[in-house]
């Protein structure tokens, strides 16, 4: 009787599906790979010769199934890893791996590439693999030998120097001398602060305002640099005491201004520019901290001031009526003056009942104004060896309406 052979569909179910084990997790990460590893041999042995029995392809079959419940590998997992990678990269921001050998570092680099190129990789990776390399990279890690920073010089230097900031040796300083410092200033405040940030401060600084920190150690080598720099920039300031002479010529002049005709009779708004002008400037006289710059400034400010000040610049407004002559008066014009002017309204005003209507018309008729025009009549400063009301206020009074005179 002839033996009875496996047709071939049979025959290539069987060997894909042991091929496929043999490249799974289950297989590529078991401890005990040689029983399957057998059976597979006999599998392959067979596949040369495709006259294969029933009784030679049911005892292969049987052996694989028997291998096959002794594997005992596991899906790989990379989450061990991950974190490596994670406290690996958090490690690179310390003083440990910033202050370390440049071999040191180098090695974790290295480490931490492998890592990262296991964890994007889409093909299968050995359970074992990924194990090996998580133990380089905590090794590469443990390797690192940085010391920590030690700020306690920057913090001293800084301390110093912010007290500089209010002093004239900073403030009357050469501008350039001054930009240099607030550079090494400020390079020495954003270390500080992140230092405090990362709770590695060993000295305290007083109002220190932390910035946002980006969690990276400074090198030691930077921390020494900046302490350096700061120090230079320190020496080099080179800001004198204010000379405040003009400043007190200018206060002396202007005392006594808001007395004169020229501060009393201004608009408003410009009398409030000089008393403001006038008091900063006396503040700064006060203040022993007024640099040069805010003096010269001041000194200029009182003079522009001043300057501006109109009140020998008054404008009486006449209305005209009809029958009536008007011309320009001046403030030069004393009680005299302002008691004719007052005696020539009254005559007008007897002598305007009695005439008769055609003595009106023909005086109308010499009139240069009509009614509703009104002239602007120039007025000067008043001299003031005459007594008196000034002939603008006697104006005014004659025209039925008052100037706001202080």
């Amino acid at each position: 009787m002839t033996a009875r052979l496996i047709d071939d569909a049979h025959w290539q179910i069987l060997v894909t599906a042991a091929r496929q084990l043999k490249q799974s997790a289950r297989y590529q990460n078991a401890s005990q790979k040689a029983p399957f590893d057998a059976a597979y041999a006999q599998l392959q042995d067979l596949e040369q010769n495709r006259d294969v029995t029933l009784k030679q392809f049911l005892k292969v079959q049987e052996s694989l199934a028997h291998a096959v419940t002794r594997l005992d590998g596991q899906e790989t997992t990379t989450f061990v890893l991950r974190q490596a990678v994670s406290d690996a990269e958090l490690l690179m921001e310390t003083a440990r791996y910033v202050n370390a050998s440049p071999l040191a570092k180098e090695e974790l680099n290295k480490a931490l590439a492998a890592a990262r190129k296991i964890i994007q990789t889409d093909e299968f990776v050995l359970q074992s693999q990924v194990d090996q390399t998580v133990e380089k990279l905590q090794q590469a890690g443990g390797a690192l030998s940085g010391m920590e920073n030690d700020f306690s010089q920057l913090a001293l230097v800084f301390k110093s120097a912010q007290a500089d900031l209010t002093t004239l040796r900073y403030l009357n300083a050469d501008a350039s001398r001054r930009q240099t410092f607030k550079a090494s200033f400020d390079q020495a405040k954003r270390l500080l602060s992140q230092a405090a940030a990362n709770q590695e401060l060993n000295a305290a600084v007083a109002d220190l305002s932390k910035l946002a920190p980006d969690f990276q150690s400074a090198a030691q080598e930077t921390i020494d640099l900046t302490t350096s720099e700061l120090l230079k920039a320190r020496k080099a300031l080179n800001g004198k005491t204010s000379d405040l002479t003009q400043l007190k010529k200018a206060v002396a002049k202007m005392t006594g201004v808001d007395q004169t005709k020229r501060y009393q009779a201004a608009y408003d708004s410009r009398q409030a520019a000089f008393d403001l002008a006038f008091k900063e400037a006396q503040t700064a006289l006060a203040d022993p901290q007024t640099t040069q710059m805010l003096a010269d400034r001041l000194v200029s400010q009182l003079d522009i001031t001043y300057e501006t000040l109109n009140g020998e610049e008054i404008e009486a407004f006449v209305p005209m009526s009809e029958g009536s002559t008007a011309s320009p008066v001046t403030a030069e014009s004393g009680d005299d003056d302002a008691g004719m002017l007052q005696n020539d309204d009254d005559q007008s005003d007897t002598e305007s009942e009695t005439k008769p209507a055609q003595n009106s018309h023909d005086d109308a008729s010499h009139t240069q104004g009509q009614s509703g025009v009104v002239q602007t009549a120039t007025l000067t400063k008043p001299d003031s060896t005459k007594k008196g009301k000034p002939a603008t206020a006697a104006l005014s009074s004659m025209l039925g309406f008052k100037r706001n005179l202080k």
